[in-house]
């Protein structure tokens, strides 16, 4: 082959590889402006693209609680013998010795720090983000304040009274102290215990599913069925681990991709702890699942039990506070199922209110009750603060999905108000 013909042989070469990359490029540019135009317009339901991104990279977590029992519970944590249950640390690294998204708890008193623990349910768990919001605030609100504010957020994801008074009562029976202690519940007190454990015959008081986090140990069934659902968590983990560590939540097209398997994902686990709790639905009971299991006449007593419950666990935690030298603070968490709490934008319509879903209609009939609960607990000296209308003014949307949580604007403003009622009680 003479000169010139491998001289034009190399440039066909060359103008074919530019042909594929050049075709290429405008793949990926077609195929990134096309996932901007669906993300911006909510295609299908996909969340915002800030969102999206924040999910990605595990700042947010990515919940879909279409069914009751909360299957990731059940693979992230494990059995405590005296909280019930808490985060499994060997499957996070900001996890605590004591199995909490916290720093390790003081031991004594540091005059050089003002500790805060912030206890409650997931609602609260996932207030951890915005914990350094809650720091600044704080500041702003005490400027004479010297200490450094150090947060210790206590909360379980399910978690629900008695379970806040027994881990402050074991924190600081193995010296640990603080200096204040907010408590920020009430949705899980009156929604769990009615959903999950009545009908099973376990107690109230006991923790959140109980009949299946008590069968772990040692039923077969349980192992295997349990054993899928951390499967498809660890596949789904693995997948989200993957697309950050490529760089991709920088580019629309990888984060669409990754938002329906992630969601994909998320439908095989709802079928699995479906599929789990219809298997535990005809076991038999045994005391270690039932606990001190009582008949009550109705729903409506049930419910005032439940109440009652709720109650007693704010006045334990006020009266440990108070022996130990802690400034207690008890807050009514709201939620959109309180009627008139809060206007309802046309995106919170469409994802975050579902009447169907089974705790709606327990949160919309115990409300009111747990309002005047409240007021109870005031006139008895306990710090008790009604939150459910701390949304009454935000027509934007806040709430995230069709339980109880929210996003980073409703976070913002509950690290508002949180930070202002601390500061007065520090006054």
């Amino acid at each position: 082959m003479n000169p010139l013909e491998m001289t034009e042989m190399n440039r066909t070469k060359r103008s074919r590889l530019l042909l594929l990359f050049g075709a290429l490029a405008a793949a990926l540019l077609a195929a990134e402006i096309v996932s901007y135009v669906l993300l911006s317009i909510g295609w299908d339901g996909t969340p915002e693209r800030d969102e999206i991104r924040a999910r990605l990279r595990g700042e947010r977590e990515a919940d879909q609680f279409s069914l009751p029992g909360e299957g990731e519970r059940l693979s992230t944590n494990v059995l405590h013998p005296y909280f019930g249950f808490a985060v499994d640390r060997g499957a996070d690294p900001n996890v605590n010795r004591y199995g909490f998204f916290a720093p390790e708890p003081p031991l004594g008193d540091d005059p050089n720090v003002l500790d805060i623990a912030i206890m409650g349910g997931s609602l609260v768990q996932y207030f951890r983000f915005a914990q350094g919001s809650l720091v600044a605030r704080l500041q702003e609100a005490m400027p004479g304040e010297k200490r450094i504010i150090r947060i210790h957020n206590l909360a379980l994801k399910g978690g629900k009274q008695p379970q806040q008074v027994m881990i402050l009562a074991y924190l600081l029976a193995q010296g640990h102290s603080f200096d204040v202690v907010v408590n920020l519940d009430g949705f899980n007190e009156v929604t769990l215990p009615l959903a999950e454990n009545r009908p099973y015959g376990v107690a109230l008081s006991f923790p959140r599913n109980w009949r299946t986090q008590a069968r772990q140990g040692y039923d077969p069934h349980m192992t295997r069925d349990v054993g899928r659902l951390q499967d498809l968590y660890e596949i789904r983990a693995k997948w989200r681990h993957r697309f950050e560590r490529w760089g991709l939540p920088y580019f629309n097209a990888p984060l669409l991709v990754w938002q329906r398997l992630d969601r994909w994902y998320q439908r095989k686990i709802d079928e699995a702890q479906a599929d789990l709790l219809q298997n535990l639905a005809g076991r038999e009971s045994t005391f270690q699942v039932s606990g001190p299991a009582k008949q009550y006449e109705n729903d409506q007593a049930a419910l005032k039990a439940a109440i009652t419950k709720w109650q007693n666990g704010s006045r334990q935690l006020a009266r440990l506070c108070s022996a130990n030298g802690i400034k207690y603070l008890h807050f009514l968490q709201p939620n959109q199922y309180y009627a008139d709490s809060k206007p309802l934008s046309a995106e919170e319509k469409q994802k975050a209110y579902n009447l169907e879903f089974p705790y709606a209609p327990l949160a919309a009939q115990a409300y009111p009750l747990l309002v005047e609960a409240g007021r109870e607990l005031v006139a008895e000296g306990v710090d008790f603060h009604d939150f459910t209308q701390v949304f009454a003014d935000h027509p934007e949307t806040i709430y995230a999905d069709i339980c109880c949580h929210v996003n980073v604007v409703g976070n913002e403003i509950l690290a508002a108000n949180l930070a202002e009622y601390i500061a007065a009680a520090l006054r």
